[in-house]
């Protein structure tokens, strides 16, 4: 498919002109072209004199589990109502930045805005948001909560 990994394939191919175990972590494509995650492990089958007869490999589709971490990642560093970046975000993306800028000496600027009494400002606008839902659902006959 279109965001198979190259180098995964020539890992792929390594390891089976050299004969040995590889496990890797694959995007793949269904037949209806839908892509799926798969962990795939290949192993080779030595006959008596030593050489390799056959390859046994597992595909085991982990879709479900990547989504699953993809969320609980985006979850550690978004706020939950709003979806936008929260302070973790942020000193991650800062240390990046500051980093850049120091491999390519070059200045960086920061400014930091401090909102005084935010909390209540933030509590409120939960507050109207519930109540815009509110009001919404109970307008709609054929909405369910």
């Amino acid at each position: 498919g279109p965001d198979t990994d190259p180098k995964q394939i020539a890992e792929i191919q390594h390891a089976l002109e050299q004969q040995h175990d590889i496990t890797l972590t694959l995007r793949n494509y269904r037949k209806n072209g839908q892509a799926f995650w798969n962990n795939l492990f290949l192993s080779p089958v030595r006959g008596h004199s030593g050489q390799v007869t056959h390859y046994v490999g597992s595909i085991n589709d982990i879709s479900e589990r990547r989504d699953h971490e993809n969320a609980l990642a985006f979850h550690a560093t978004h706020d939950v109502l709003t979806g936008l970046g929260n302070r973790a975000l942020f000193e991650d993306r800062l240390r990046h930045d500051v980093e850049l800028a120091r491999r390519h000496h070059q200045q960086l600027a920061v400014l930091f805005i401090d909102l005084d009494e935010f909390k209540p400002i933030n509590l409120i606008s939960h507050l109207l948001i519930r109540y815009a839902v509110s009001a919404g659902m109970s307008s709609c006959s054929s909405c369910q909560i």
